[in-house]
């Protein structure tokens, strides 16, 4: 799982592909990760939301305004 996470946090920072991520419902999927025992596991997971934070389109996902 942390491996995944490093790659889709390596990928993010295009805008466009931020986008696609955010369309696919990956903001809900890693926001579950939160739980996960590894605490790495927690960590790359808040580390993508923070730059899904930084798009309209997932301001949109998130249940508070930035």
């Amino acid at each position: 799982i942390v491996d995944s996470l490093m790659a889709l946090n390596s990928s993010v920072h295009h805008q466009e592909t931020s986008d696609r991520m955010i369309e696919e419902g990956l903001v809900q999927l890693v926001s579950t990760l939160f739980k996960h025992e590894e605490a790495e596991v927690r960590e790359q997971a808040a580390k993508l939301l923070s730059q899904f934070a930084l798009s309209a389109i997932a301001r949109q996902e998130f249940d508070y305004a930035f």
